[in-house]
C-alpha cells in the first residue's frame, strides 16, 4: 500500500468526505427511527390499506374494527340488470341447524400474524440490512396480503342461487309441438354475470378488509342453441315424435320410453340430431338406477384368534353404461324407424377395491385403532352426506411417511360428488346449501389419529361445541382450508376403513402396530360465554305453521386438551389443541307453505 497516497491531501479529503457522508447517514438514520418509534414505516400496506406513519394501536383498533364490521354485515354486492339494480349480500358464514353445520364463504381469522409481521418489517436484523430497508421504503411500496380464504365452492353455490333469483336465464330454442304441428320456438335473451370478474372482485374486496360493497353489471347473452340450428334437424324431429320408442330391457324388466318424451329431449349433435345426456341420465337416476346400481362393497376384517381374518368378502357392484345407451339411441333418430326399438341395459361391473388380497400385498395385519361418534338427531340430508363422505375414505390406503389430507380424500363439497343440501340460515330465512355432515366425518377421524397416535398437522375446531363430542377434540374441513391433516409414521401402509351403522359412524385403521401408545388429557375448560335467546327464522319449504328446531343452545368457552405420545425408543412427544368457541343458539324454523302437507 503507498502510504504517501492514503495520507495525501487527496486522501485525507476523501476520508473526511466519507466520514462527514456517514455521520450524516447514521444521523438521518437515528432522526428516521426517533420519527417512527412505534409507528408503522412508511410504504407500508397491510392488505389493500394504508398503514405508513400509524401507531401500532391505531392499526389493531382499525383492524378489530374492520373484521368487526365483515363479520356483522359481510359483503354487499349490487348487481346491475335489465330490471334495475339488485342486492345480493355474501356474509362471512351462515349457520345450519346443528352446530357444525355452518358454511363459511370466506375466513380472515390470522390478520394479527399479519399485523406482527408488517411491523417488523425495518425492525430486525443488522443495522446494515435495517437501514437498507428504511431506504427501500422511501422508494418501493412493501404489501403484506391479509390471509383470507375465499371458499369458492360455497361462493358459488350461493351465487348460483341468488343469481337466479335476480336474472333472466337465456332460454335455448326448441322443439315444440302446436295445434298446427312440430314447429321450433326461437331462443330468448337473458343475462349473466361475469363469475370470473365478480369473484375477482371479491377477493380485492377482502383485501380492503371490512365491509365492502361491490357493484357489477349484468350483461346480455344469447343461448348457444339456436333456432337457426335446430332448423335442418325439422323433419327429423317430426319422425322422432310420429314414429320413435323405445323399450329398456334387464332381466326381464323393462321400461317404455315414447316418442313424445324422446321428442323433448333432442338436441343437435356434431353428427346429427341426438338426446340430450343430461335428460337420459335423469331419466335413468330416476326410474331404473335404484333397481339395478348398487356400488362395489370392500372386503370387511376383524381381528380372529389375533390375526386379521377376512369376515366378509368384498363384492363387485353394478352401474349402468350411460354412454353407451346414449349412442344407441342417438343411432335410431337418425333413422327415425317405427318402434318401440328394444335396448338392453349395459351394465359396467366394478371390483372392489380392498380385498384379502389388497391386505397381502401392503402387509397389513392387524387394527391399529378406531373410532365412533353418533349422529343421532340428524336430518336425512345431514345423513346422506355423512355417508357419502365415509364411503369416500373406505378402502384409502396411506403409505408410510404420507401426509394424509382429508379434503383431498373426501374431494369437492357437490352435488357433482354425491353431497346434498340442507338448511342454513340466511337473513332470517331459510335456503339450503351445500355443506353439513362432513364435519362429523372429520372428527370422527380426527379421533382416529389421535387413538393411533399419529402427529397433527393441521386441525381447525368448529366454532361452536358440537353435540356428538365434547368440547376440544372435534375437528372441522371445507375444502381448501380448513384441513384435517396428519402424517402416517408407523413405517407401514394404514387402511382405512369405514361404515355408518344405524347412528353410528365408525371408522379404523389397519396396519402394523410400532409398540406406540398415545394419552388424550380431559378438556380444560375456560371463559364460558351464555348462549343467546332462540333465534326464529320463516321456512317456505315446511308445510304452514309447523316448525322445525335445531340442537338445544350451548354456551361458548375456551378448551385445551393435551395429546401426548409414547414411543418405544423412550421419546415422548406433545401436542396442545386450543380450541375456542363461540355460544349456538338454538334456530327454529317456521313453515308458510300452504301447498305441503305435514307427514306424520
Amino acid at each position: 500500500m503507498d502510504l504517501n497516497a492514503k495520507f495525501s491531501p487527496k486522501g485525507r479529503v476523501e476520508a473526511w468526505l466519507f466520514t462527514i457522508f456517514l455521520i450524516i447517514g447514521l444521523i438521518a438514520f437515528a432522526i428516521f427511527e426517533f420519527n417512527y418509534v412505534g409507528r408503522f414505516y412508511p410504504n407500508v400496506f397491510i392488505g389493500s390499506q394504508y398503514v405508513g406513519g400509524l401507531t401500532f394501536a391505531e392499526v389493531l383498533e382499525k383492524l378489530q374494527q374492520d373484521d368487526q364490521l365483515l363479520s356483522a354485515k359481510g359483503i354487499s354486492i349490487e348487481v346491475q340488470t335489465k330490471n334495475g339494480p339488485r342486492a345480493i349480500k355474501l356474509p362471512r358464514f351462515a349457520q345450519g341447524l346443528t352446530s357444525d353445520s355452518v358454511v363459511e364463504y370466506f375466513s380472515a381469522d390470522n390478520w394479527q400474524k399479519v399485523l406482527f409481521e408488517s411491523y417488523a418489517y425495518g425492525r430486525t436484523g443488522s443495522i446494515s440490512s435495517r437501514f437498507w430497508d428504511h431506504l427501500k421504503s422511501q422508494m418501493i411500496w412493501h404489501k403484506f396480503p391479509l390471509p383470507v380464504v375465499l371458499q369458492e365452492s360455497a361462493v358459488n353455490s350461493l351465487l348460483d342461487r341468488e343469481l337466479g333469483l335476480i336474472l333472466t336465464e337465456p332460454e335455448p330454442a326448441r322443439f315444440v309441438n302446436t295445434k298446427s304441428g312440430v314447429q321450433i320456438n326461437a331462443e330468448k335473451i337473458g343475462e349473466e354475470v361475469d363469475r370470473k370478474h365478480l369473484i375477482g372482485k371479491i377477493e380485492e374486496s377482502l383485501q380492503e378488509f371490512g365491509a365492502q360493497t361491490i357493484s357489477v353489471e349484468a350483461q346480455p347473452i344469447s343461448h348457444e342453441l339456436t333456432a337457426r340450428k335446430l332448423q335442418p334437424f325439422l323433419e327429423n324431429a317430426k319422425k322422432v315424435k310420429q314414429n320413435m320408442a323405445i323399450r329398456l330391457t334387464y332381466n326381464g324388466y323393462r321400461w317404455n320410453i315414447s316418442g313424445t318424451t324422446l321428442f323433448g329431449w333432442l338436441i343437435p349433435k356434431t353428427k346429427g340430431l341426438g338426446i340430450n345426456p343430461a335428460e337420459l341420465k335423469n331419466f335413468l337416476n330416476k326410474n331404473i338406477a335404484p333397481y339395478i346400481e348398487n356400488p362395489p362393497q370392500n372386503s370387511r376384517f376383524a381381528m380372529n384368534g389375533g390375526k386379521l381374518a377376512e369376515i366378509a368378502p368384498g363384492k363387485s357392484g353394478d352401474s349402468i353404461n350411460l354412454p353407451e345407451i346414449e349412442l344407441s339411441i342417438d343411432g335410431l333418430i337418425k333413422t327415425a324407424a317405427k318402434g318401440p326399438t328394444i335396448i338392453p341395459i349395459p351394465i359396467i361391473v366394478a371390483q372392489p377395491k380392498i380385498t384379502k388380497e389388497t391386505i397381502a400385498q401392503f402387509q397389513i395385519k392387524e387394527l391399529i385403532a378406531n373410532a365412533k361418534t353418533n349422529m343421532s338427531g340428524s336430518s336425512a340430508d345431514r345423513r346422506h352426506n355423512i355417508k357419502n363422505g365415509i364411503s369416500k375414505l373406505n378402502g384409502v390406503l396411506i403409505a408410510p411417511g404420507e401426509e394424509f389430507s382429508a379434503v383431498r380424500a373426501i374431494g369437492t363439497t357437490t352435488e357433482e360428488n354425491g353431497f346434498v343440501k340442507e338448511f342454513v340460515i340466511k337473513e332470517d330465512k331459510s335456503v339450503k346449501e351445500l355443506g353439513g355432515g362432513l364435519c362429523q366425518v372429520s372428527t370422527t377421524l380426527f379421533r382416529l389419529a389421535l387413538a393411533s397416535g399419529l402427529p397433527i398437522t393441521e386441525r381447525q375446531a368448529h366454532r361452536y361445541v358440537v353435540g356428538y363430542y365434547g368440547p376440544g377434540l372435534d375437528a372441522t374441513i371445507y375444502g381448501p382450508y380448513p384441513d384435517l391433516r396428519f402424517i402416517n409414521d408407523t413405517g407401514h401402509y394404514l387402511l382405512v376403513q369405514g361404515r355408518v351403522e344405524g347412528d353410528n359412524v365408525m371408522l379404523e385403521f389397519y396396519g402394523q402396530k410400532d409398540g406406540r401408545s398415545s394419552f388424550i388429557s380431559e378438556p380444560e375448560l375456560s371463559e364460558e360465554k351464555p348462549a343467546p335467546d332462540t333465534k326464529y327464522a320463516i321456512s317456505a319449504d315446511l308445510p304452514f305453521g309447523t316448525q322445525q328446531c335445531s340442537e338445544t343452545p350451548r354456551k361458548g368457552v375456551t378448551a385445551e386438551v393435551t395429546y401426548k405420545v409414547a414411543y418405544p425408543s423412550g421419546e415422548t412427544k406433545e401436542q396442545v389443541f386450543k380450541s375456542v368457541y363461540q355460544p349456538w343458539q338454538k334456530i327454529c324454523l317456521i313453515g308458510t307453505n300452504k301447498q305441503l302437507t305435514v307427514t306424520r
